[in-house]
């Protein structure tokens, strides 16, 4: 049976629907806003897991009404915790980038594909030199309301692509 390991948050409590859909191995890494660090030592833990329990598939999933996420985007204010400082600014910005170019779209998807999408290619980055070839990396959300996940976009939403004059 497939392995499978999910960088998920806390606040969706959302293991139950993840087991459900899909069936594997699972596993899985909380923190808030998936807004995990990948340092040296985080990765070297996170190589001896993958490798211990066989992992061949790591997800990165948030609710479409995450709490924390929507918390950023509703505030101006940094975050009390020095910890979440940094992704509370990084949501400002995603937020007010994905204003001005998808002014049609639900802001809310916007920011959590970009988000998803740079905790993706961080954890790229970071397993680059690892010999993990045979990872896979994704990333989805999920609608409450729908009870569905939905892979995130990648393309469409990456910033290097739009330059504004």
């Amino acid at each position: 049976m497939q392995s499978h390991l999910f960088f998920i948050c806390p606040t969706d409590q959302i293991e139950f629907f993840i087991n459900r859909k899909f069936r594997a191995d699972n596993f899985f890494y909380t923190s808030l806003g998936n807004s995990v660090s990948f340092d040296e030592e985080f990765i070297r833990y996170l190589k001896r897991i993958i490798l211990k329990k066989k992992i061949q598939r790591v997800t990165f999933v948030l609710t479409e009404d995450n709490a924390i996420v929507l918390g950023a985007m509703k505030t101006k204010n940094s975050s009390s915790l020095n910890r979440m400082k940094s992704f509370y600014l990084t949501v400002e910005i995603e937020q007010d980038i994905s204003h001005h170019l998808w002014r049609r779209c639900d802001a809310r998807i916007v920011v959590l594909c970009k988000l998803l999408n740079r905790k993706i290619e961080e954890l790229k980055a970071s397993l680059a030199t690892m010999d993990l070839d045979f990872l896979e990396i994704d990333g989805k959300i999920y609608s409450n309301q729908r009870r569905s996940f939905r892979n995130i976009a990648s393309i469409p939403f990456n910033r290097e692509l739009y330059h504004l004059n």
